[in-house]
């Protein structure tokens, strides 16, 4: 995969299935994390649709790889005509929260400069959980979202991501298809 100089690699999960994947997780973020490559994790029950993706999700982030997720969200709405989702669960404070909004400024530029549709939606936190896979899940079943971005690498402090919660967004019982950008 170093070698290819891929924009996007299409990587098929069945999720997690068997006692040593509940609990030792899965190796699909091993994989995502190995290389610094865009990957399109897709499930066997995710259904791709011809017209590409409708709606967008993305999540704040303040990773280090901000501006490649722009690049490859932009690209894929470019595409596909959809439409980006911005959205944000408010419980990021300070700097963390300043780096977002820059992240969310910088996206939206480059999406109106390129005419892609986007609206921002910001929520309260609706579940005890460490990260925030599950509320970023349900709200991309409730609404019709059809792609989830997301850096691939794992961010551990208690406001961000960790590793158990990005392998449930990767391995996803929705099907819903994940863009891990590295």
């Amino acid at each position: 995969l170093e070698e290819i100089s891929s924009d996007l690699i299409v990587l098929c999960t069945h999720g997690v299935k068997g006692i040593a994947q509940h609990l030792f997780g899965s190796r699909i973020l091993s994989l995502v994390q190995s290389v610094d490559k865009t990957f399109l994790v897709v499930q066997e029950n995710t259904d791709i649709r011809e017209e590409g993706f409708g709606k967008i999700l993305f999540p704040a982030t303040h990773s280090r790889v901000a501006e490649v997720m722009i690049r490859q969200v932009l690209s894929l709405a470019a595409e596909c005509d959809s439409e980006v989702v911005f959205y944000e669960i408010d419980k990021y404070v300070g700097e963390a929260e300043q780096e977002i909004q820059q992240n969310f400024d910088a996206a939206k530029k480059a999406f109106k400069a390129k005419g892609i549709r986007f609206s921002q939606v910001k929520e309260e936190p609706n579940n005890y959980s460490m990260g925030f896979a599950r509320q970023i899940l349900d709200y991309a079943a409730k609404n019709g979202i059809s792609l989830i971005a997301t850096p691939s690498e794992v961010m551990d402090n208690g406001f961000l991501m960790m590793k158990p919660d990005k392998e449930l967004l990767l391995t996803n019982e929705q099907g819903i298809p994940i863009l891990a950008c590295g």
